[in-house]
């Protein structure tokens, strides 16, 4: 899934030259350290490609979701 959201974020900045593009990415509001780790990997892990190979117009916003009991 992190790929094609990096050609596609990628592929907007080329595009719209004089605009920025923000991509959210929700996160799992967790009580514990380690079910934080379980359930955000995947956005951490798009977050660092995002940030790597990403045009300098793309951003990364992180939301936090909270889950109701």
């Amino acid at each position: 899934i992190d790929e094609p959201i990096l050609n596609y974020a990628n592929k907007l900045a080329q595009e719209m030259p004089d605009r920025i593009i923000a991509v959210l990415i929700p996160e799992l509001a967790e009580a514990h350290w380690w079910a934080y780790l379980l359930h955000n990997l995947h956005g951490a892990r798009l977050t660092a490609l995002l940030y790597l190979k990403g045009s300098e117009r793309v951003i990364v916003i992180r939301v936090p979701w909270h889950l109701r009991e």
